[in-house]
């Protein structure tokens, strides 16, 4: 019973952590494409 409780909690932490880190990722990533995208455009428009 304690062991499986164990087990379940380190699940969920493992789980939570591996969204947390896509979370993460997605936002860092999707920041730095809009920080980006319009200097991209402005490059463009300007040749």
């Amino acid at each position: 019973m304690w062991v499986a409780g164990l087990q379940e909690n380190a699940v969920a932490s493992w789980l939570s952590a591996q969204a947390a880190a896509r979370f993460t990722l997605t936002t860092a990533r999707s920041l730095c494409y809009f920080i980006r995208a319009p200097y991209e455009h402005v490059g463009h428009f300007g040749q």
